[in-house]
């Protein structure tokens, strides 16, 4: 009985061993197949994003978005470092930027929206994060999100 006893507490143990474990080997796999799909999501939005800023004008597709050397530059021209930034570019950033100060981060501002500049590189990750956090309740919610 005492044999029986220790047999059936082991193999519960062990249930639930094999329970936890293929709780977390499950919860990877999707996690790994969620970012296999987002990076596939990622990859075709900037594709996209890159064939309409290649269909503009020569004159628009250097400022349709802000990448982040361009972001570096405008934040030193803020911050009056030095540098070598010809004068059409410096009246631009100073007209159309400015600078925040949040505890000890700088964080640059639109000028015209009062809203945070999001970087090219980053502008998947954000609409994504406001895609999720109104509930994957489709675009015209996200874009109030990404918005505000």
């Amino acid at each position: 009985m005492i044999s029986a006893g220790i047999f059936l507490k082991y193999s519960y143990m062990g249930f639930l061993l094999f329970a936890n474990l293929y709780i977390v080997v499950h919860f990877l796999w999707r996690v790994c197949v969620i970012n296999k799909f987002q990076i596939q999501m990622e990859d075709a939005f900037y594709a996209r994003v890159d064939s309409y800023i290649q269909a503009l004008s020569k004159r628009k597709q250097e400022k349709f978005v802000i990448k982040s050397e361009t972001h570096k530059q405008v934040v030193q021209i803020l911050q009056k470092e030095e540098g070598n930034f010809g004068a059409k570019f410096k009246f631009w950033a100073k007209q159309r930027f400015y600078l925040v100060k949040i505890s000890d981060q700088e964080i640059l501002y639109s000028s015209k929206e009062k809203l945070p500049v999001v970087i090219f590189e980053n502008l998947f990750q954000k609409i994504y994060e406001c895609h999720t956090a109104v509930g994957h309740l489709g675009r015209d919610k996200t874009w109030h999100e990404v918005k505000y």
